[in-house]
């Protein structure tokens, strides 16, 4: 590793583990050539696909099925009881939550893992083949490659085709914050990198000079990756145009009403996914995974007293302009997990507001979220997949 500086419960249960088991394979799968890519990809959000009213005819190409004996349409899983909504898998309680491993509490694993230099123990992890290696998933067999993301990916069937950037569920994808690149994965908080983290949330090595990137073998040769830091609010938005497609932060309180602003820069021509998490809801992890198994059974429709909106969450707006103040992309629905991901060009200055547009009518912990921002790296751009779930860059 080189571095540089800067129905019934039994049935709805299996169709959960089933559509699970195509999520991850979507996003560890390898077996070439990309198809032909749209020119001027739009961009897509939660506000985009919620206003498709569950009609997928416009989406090309034609999205049918999730998985082969799958029971339920393909269109179910646009409803917010399934994966894009907040009872889902960017929602409060899944991975990216206070519940999953990141952040700085003593369940935390990041706050092990990077808590302190652990660079010998990942020098040694590399040259056995570990996450940051060439056979890891920032290498030519892992899910980045051009074979797994343009043939065995799509290979898996319609569902999985729509996980690729610019596709219905793209959010959920190798490029968006549950993939290789994102904070679960070997350049996040939870990664191999072996790098300790000082107080602002910056990568630093044992001798303290601060990371931002990081080489990985490729083939023959290697490539650059972002770190994935998890910066202290005030931290990532004094950073300014200075900070990267490539980080997440937690705020405690943001007062109903009121906004905020975080600037960073796309190094490269890519793909950038922003998605911001509430961190609280009304219900439990307990009573949360029973309705969701009951939904699972009902099409994902909401089961009987299960709350909905801000009955559930803070609804939390994402807005998305370039330095000059032209508006590239909003997400403000309030059912579907809020998620913008956009392709920009290298160089663009970027900007992002985070508004608290209404505070969650529920009894419990307020006015928190994640943010998450995550690029797709110059190697992954363009897609084939168009539909009325893409919005021309600057149409809100």
């Amino acid at each position: 590793m080189q571095t540089t500086g800067v129905s019934s419960r039994p049935a709805a249960s299996a169709r959960r583990r089933r559509l699970a088991a195509v999520l991850v394979a979507a996003a560890t799968v390898v077996t070439m050539a990309a198809p032909a890519q749209a020119a001027v990809p739009g961009y897509v959000s939660a506000t985009s696909v919620e206003a498709l009213g569950g009609d997928l005819s416009t989406v090309s190409p034609a999205v049918r099925t999730t998985y082969p004996g799958d029971p339920l349409r393909a269109a179910d899983y646009l409803k917010p009881m399934g994966p894009l909504g907040h009872y889902g898998l960017i929602g409060p309680w899944g991975p990216l939550g206070v519940a999953g491993p990141i952040g700085d509490a003593v369940w935390h694993p990041a706050n092990w893992i990077t808590g302190t230099v652990w660079d010998d123990w990942a020098g040694m992890l590399g040259w056995y083949g570990g996450p940051m290696s060439d056979w890891g998933p920032l290498g030519p067999d892992g899910p980045l490659s051009a074979q797994a993301y343009h043939q065995t990916l799509p290979g898996l069937g319609d569902f999985s085709k729509q996980v690729q950037a610019g596709g219905v569920w793209g959010a959920l994808g190798p490029v968006g914050p549950l993939g290789a690149l994102g904070p679960l994965g070997p350049l996040g908080p939870v990664g191999a990198h072996g790098f300790g983290r000082d107080s602002t949330g910056a990568y630093v090595t044992s001798g303290g000079s601060v990371q931002r990137n990081v080489d990985v073998p490729y083939g023959p040769g290697t490539r650059r990756y972002e770190l994935y830091e998890s910066y202290g609010d005030q931290y990532a938005r004094d950073l300014g145009y200075d900070n990267d497609t490539s980080f997440m932060v937690e705020r405690d309180h943001l007062a109903s009403g009121s906004a905020v602003e975080y600037s960073f820069t796309s190094r490269h021509t890519q793909w950038v996914t922003v998605n911001v998490v509430p961190m609280w809801m009304r219900y439990d992890l307990a009573t949360l995974s029973a309705y969701v198994t009951s939904a699972a059974g009902n099409r994902l429709n909401y089961p009987g007293g299960a709350a909905r909106g801000t009955a559930l969450v803070d609804d939390f707006d994402l807005r998305l302009t370039d330095d000059t103040g032209r508006v590239l992309a909003v997400s403000d629905s309030v059912e579907l997990a809020d998620t913008i991901q956009v392709q920009v060009a290298a160089g663009t200055r970027l900007k992002l507001t985070v508004t608290h547009h209404q505070r969650g009518s529920y009894v419990g912990y307020h006015d928190g979220y994640r943010l998450f921002v995550t690029g797709s790296t110059p190697h992954l751009v363009g897609t084939d997949i168009t539909g009325a779930h893409q919005r021309p860059v600057g149409t809100v």
